[in-house]
């Protein structure tokens, strides 16, 4: 069963059964396809209101209806199939018989037919031992299985025209109920969605100026340390030689600070150097052995200013902790 086939899964049949005297009788039967045809009679009123609802198929059977082997190629059969406008013909069921009627005969059935609802399909059949449900049954399974499809919907004919219409029928409301879902469910979310994009937003700029700030620091540091030494007049190696070669004995030095950081490094901010100055830092077991060293270091003459910044008594080894600062 196709997708089409479950969208339009009634049909209408209307019987005509023609008589020796050109008297014609009609009834309308519903047929309904799942996984089999299920057949039943409606009664006048009711055939009528549903024609508009769903598709009719008009099977016609009596006199006038002839029947021919589909194998029979004469100059008659040859006929029936080419002149359209004056012959209403097609297979039977099982392909083994070609049956045909004329258009003149059905002509009024089908104008009837036509004030209440819609053909699309008319259908000659040859009335046999069987009953006439099982025919219908036969010919509403092959028009929902080889008729409803979707390239017979979309080809420009009047059949396709009225199947087209069909389904609009059938689909506008639960199409309008989608789109109806649709928007509302779009309104809900858009809300939601414009909430996020916000946050996101904020803070996709707060990363992008934290990355900034971040970079330019690492520039000020790199900038810093590749100036860091330029600005002494002599040499590391040397100052510690020269610095090593005059202190007592009895002096043990702990560092030696050249040009050191006064405040810490800080965003946007170029680090503060005590810029050409010297921190010495140690511990001497006799405070005047802090004097000798301070003399000695103003000896040197590579110094503008030599004074002792801060001098402590250890608690636990009672030596003297000094800091002496040389500026170059």
């Amino acid at each position: 069963m196709g997708v089409w086939s479950r969208i339009i899964n009634k049909l209408n049949v209307v019987v005509a059964h023609f008589d020796h005297s050109g008297g014609c009788v009609t009834s309308v039967y519903r047929c309904a396809y799942s996984k089999k045809v299920e057949v039943c009679l409606l009664d006048g009123d009711t055939g009528t209101k549903s024609m508009s609802q769903y598709p009719t198929m008009l099977l016609v059977c009596g006199y006038g209806v002839i029947v021919k082997k589909s194998s029979d190629y004469s100059e008659a059969v040859q006929k029936v199939k080419a002149e359209q406008d004056t012959f209403q013909w097609n297979y039977s069921p099982d392909k083994e018989d070609i049956l045909f009627v004329r258009q003149s005969q059905i002509e009024h059935v089908r104008e009837t037919i036509l004030q209440s609802g819609a053909i699309l399909s008319v259908q000659c059949f040859q009335e046999s031992g069987e009953e006439l449900s099982h025919s219908i049954e036969s010919h509403a399974r092959i028009f929902f299985q080889e008729s409803i499809k979707f390239r017979n919907i979309i080809r420009p004919t009047e059949s396709g025209s009225l199947m087209a219409q069909l389904l609009f029928k059938k689909l506008r409301v639960p199409v309008l109920c989608c789109i109806l879902l649709l928007l509302v469910a779009n309104y809900f979310i858009q809300e939601r969605v414009n909430e996020l994009y916000s946050i996101r937003h904020y803070e996709l700029n707060v990363v992008r100026k934290s990355k900034g700030e971040a970079e330019k620091n690492v520039r000020l540091r790199e900038q810093a340390i590749a100036g860091y030494g330029k600005t002494l007049p002599y040499s590391y190696a040397w100052l510690c030689d020269m610095i090593g070669s005059i202190t007592p004995e009895k002096i043990i030095l702990t560092s030696l600070s050249f040009q050191p950081v006064m405040k810490p490094l800080e965003n946007d901010k170029w680090p503060v150097l005590a810029e050409r100055e010297v921190v010495i830092t140690g511990n001497a077991a006799n405070p005047d052995m802090i004097t000798t060293l301070i003399s000695a270091l103003q000896g040197l003459k590579i110094s503008d200013n030599v004074k002792l910044l801060s001098v402590d008594k250890a608690r636990e080894s009672g030596k003297s902790v000094f800091k002496i600062g040389v500026t170059l």
